[in-house]
C-alpha cells in the first residue's frame, strides 16, 4: 500500500506498507517505509513481526524501528495477546432463560434469569477490567466509567 499526498496539482509519495504472509495465509511482517523525496527512494523507518497460533489468531507481534546508523532492526515494543471467554459459559449451567439487554449498552443494562439460587455478576470492560459487580435474581447494573 501506498499513501500519497497531493500537492500542488501532483500526487507525491508519503509512506509505503508492504506485508508479507505465511504459507497459510496469515500476516507474517509488516514492513513501514517512508518516502525520501531528495534521495528518491524508499527508506525503512519501522516493522512488525507477527508470531500466530495454532487457531491463526495473534500471539504476538514485536516492533523494531530502523537504524540506519548500526544498519539493524533495533527491538521497540512487544504486545503479547491472550484471548479469553467472550460469551455466557457453561457456568450458568441450570438457568432456563437468561435475558441480558439492551446489547450494546451505554448507561444501564438489565440482567434478569430464572433461578432461585442467588448468582454473582461481573461485568468487565474491553481493557479486562471490573466494573461492577452484583448478586441477585434480575438486577439493573449500571455502567461505571473506568
Amino acid at each position: 500500500m501506498i499513501d500519497e499526498i497531493y500537492r500542488s496539482d501532483v500526487w507525491d509519495n508519503d509512506s509505503k506498507t508492504l506485508i508479507s504472509y505465511n504459507s497459510d495465509g496469515s500476516v507474517k511482517e509488516a514492513l513501514y517505509q517512508n518516502w525520501n523525496s531528495s534521495g528518491g527512494n524508499w527508506v525503512d523507518g519501522d516493522k512488525e513481526s507477527y508470531t500466530n497460533n495454532p487457531d491463526d489468531t495473534i500471539s504476538q507481534v514485536l516492533s523494531s524501528e530502523w537504524m540506519p546508523d548500526k544498519s539493524i532492526w533495533e527491538l521497540q515494543t512487544r504486545a503479547t495477546f491472550t484471548y479469553g471467554l467472550t460469551s455466557i459459559g457453561k457456568q450458568l449451567a441450570g438457568i432456563d432463560q437468561l435475558k441480558v439487554f439492551p446489547n450494546p449498552f451505554t448507561n444501564e443494562i438489565t440482567v434478569d434469569f430464572n433461578t432461585l439460587k442467588e448468582y454473582s455478576i461481573q461485568i468487565y470492560n474491553g481493557n479486562g477490567l471490573l466494573v461492577k459487580r452484583k448478586s441477585s435474581k434480575a438486577a439493573i447494573l449500571e455502567e461505571q466509567d473506568t
